[in-house]
């Protein structure tokens, strides 16, 4: 069992280390993964601790992150391909089981380079994710070009770290991003919380006016009927969808009938959230059905 395990880890160092890698963009003699580990780092103390062993980070990590930025910024659109790697990392379940055996850590933990790599391979599909999304915050509507394989990671991906990375990216490309728009509004069927909270955000970022705070009618003409519809699916989650229409308030008329059954929930918070939507939808509905 042991050397099964042994010759896995060593199999993914080989792996790692000898894969095919295609060439970066450099800015001023450093490489994109460079700035990017450079700007991740510089903007998260305990991920700098994590890395560095418990050390504080340098006194000038907000200058240093500065630096990253400003040179991520400068490579632009050419980091999309990087970036989207990086928001599908996922871990193997061959990886977990390396990873996560008390045999092989004790291994790796003896061995300083093992134990570097073992880390890598430990933290990627979690971090990878995370620069991803920090990556489309810096390019904002300039990713435009990246939509399509952003929705179709969120739709594909068995990764919740990077369905979370896919919908962040889309808020942050904002109304460029419109026709993420159905596959945003189905992740309110997604397991995991942590997208459903990801999607509330790029719904409101891609739908909304932030200056007049109102509703893009061509992105209201797709959103209330998808919600609508999503209220027949008892894998929805049903209190967030009901929060959203209420968000949308006389946009979302024509929800009214879908939302009339949630009054009678058994849940509190979804009939009470429901009669609460209805009163910004509709008052004069929400009179009818008795709703003070």
């Amino acid at each position: 069992m042991w050397a099964a395990l042994l010759v896995a880890v060593f199999g993914g160092i080989a792996w790692l280390v000898l894969r095919p890698q295609k060439p970066e963009p450099v800015y001023q003699g450093k490489t994109l993964s460079v700035w990017m580990e450079q700007y991740y780092r510089m903007g998260d103390e305990s991920a700098y601790r994590n890395k560095n062993a418990g050390a504080p980070p340098p006194t000038n990590s907000a200058a240093l992150r500065e630096e990253a930025a400003m040179a991520l910024r400068q490579i632009g659109t050419n980091a999309i391909p990087y970036y989207l790697k990086l928001a599908s990392a996922r871990i193997s379940p061959m990886q977990m089981q390396i990873m996560y055996n008390k045999v092989v850590s004790k291994v790796s933990w003896r061995t300083p380079w093992l134990r570097t790599t073992c880390y890598r391979w430990a933290t990627a599909f979690s971090e990878n994710p995370q620069k991803a999304l920090l990556g489309f915050e810096l390019l904002g509507p300039a990713a435009k070009s990246a939509v399509p394989d952003l929705i179709h990671l969120m739709q594909t991906s068995d990764s919740r770290n990077s369905r979370r990375s896919a919908a962040y990216s889309l808020s942050y490309i904002g109304p460029q991003a419109k026709d993420a728009l159905p596959a945003l509004i189905q992740n309110f069927k997604d397991p995991q919380e942590m997208v459903r909270d990801a999607t509330v955000t790029a719904l409101f970022a891609i739908a909304q006016d932030h200056k007049t705070y109102r509703w893009r009618p061509e992105c209201v003409a797709v959103m209330v009927p998808a919600l609508s519809q999503l209220l027949t699916d008892t894998n929805t989650d049903v209190l967030r969808v009901v929060f959203m229409l209420g968000d949308l308030g006389g946009e979302a008329k024509s929800a009214v009938p879908a939302l009339m059954p949630f009054l009678n929930s058994t849940n509190f918070q979804i009939s009470s959230a429901t009669a609460t939507a209805l009163k910004s939808i509709d008052p004069a509905a929400a009179g009818k059905a008795g709703i003070k």
